[in-house]
């Protein structure tokens, strides 16, 4: 009987310099290529995902975006991505800018391309995250400053926003509120004893099991993490408990 093992990236498979590891890489691509099934499942983009596994072989699908889709690795493809509702869309972003904050927010194009719309001047966390960001190629910003948020997106899949944290705790524990469903996966994360950020994309209702092509258990799933402290609460997560930041 083969297993499948799966892995997190952050605070896991990744080491104190967010890399990994020669040794890891050459041991995963080893057992790969003798047949095991072994991928990763994290809150990240492939935009992030495709160069932290650049030297490690992996055949089966990455679970990326907290569940909301799988990544082909080998074909470089979206697999079974689940969009925002043009309403749960309009809903968010109202509730975003109700709390001041201007989202990043991702659409998943026809054409498999993401694209990472913002609007109004970005602060200086805003600006590290984009120059951080702007030279990954599976994934594209479009700064959107005529129409901002007019036309609501019908194709959006994640939205991030980072801001101070009372604004972003305070947007955090309205998401956690019964007014959003609980198909919608919140993760609120303190990058800096000032700034917070909180990012919501769509969840599969339940966790997968053995492996990623399998019927799904009854186990529901929520991912929240942290850097620097611990994470918000959530519904599903009562009690806060310490895990990496995403790295969207």
């Amino acid at each position: 009987m083969k297993h499948l093992l799966i892995t997190d990236l952050d605070g896991t498979l990744l080491g104190p310099d967010s890399r990994v590891s020669d040794d890891s890489a050459r041991i995963i691509t080893e057992l790969t290529h003798k047949g095991a099934l072994i991928t990763v499942a994290t809150a990240r983009t492939p935009a992030t995902v495709e160069p932290l596994l650049h030297n490690t072989l992996t055949t089966l699908p990455a679970i990326v975006m907290t569940g909301a889709a799988m990544w082909d690795r080998e074909n470089r493809l979206y697999i079974n991505p689940l969009l925002l509702s043009r309403q749960q869309t309009e809903s968010l972003i109202s509730a975003y800018l109700r709390h001041g904050v201007h989202p990043f927010t991702y659409t998943l194009e026809d054409n498999g391309d993401m694209l990472v719309h913002h609007c109004k001047e970005m602060s200086d966390e805003e600006q590290m995250f984009y120059v951080e960001r702007k030279h990954l190629t599976l994934k594209h910003f479009i700064f959107d400053n005529e129409q901002c948020h007019t036309s609501p997106y019908t194709n959006a899949i994640l939205m991030l926003g980072i801001g101070d944290t009372p604004r972003i705790k305070a947007l955090a524990e309205e998401l956690s509120t019964d007014q959003y469903p609980p198909t919608l996966t919140w993760q609120a994360a303190t990058y800096h004893i000032s700034r917070s950020s909180v990012a919501v994309s769509p969840r599969l209702p339940p966790c997968l099991s053995s492996n990623p092509f399998s019927e799904p258990t009854a186990s529901p799933c929520m991912a929240t993490t942290s850097t620097t402290s611990r994470c918000l609460p959530s519904r599903t997560n009562p009690l806060p408990y310490p895990t990496p930041c995403p790295k969207c």
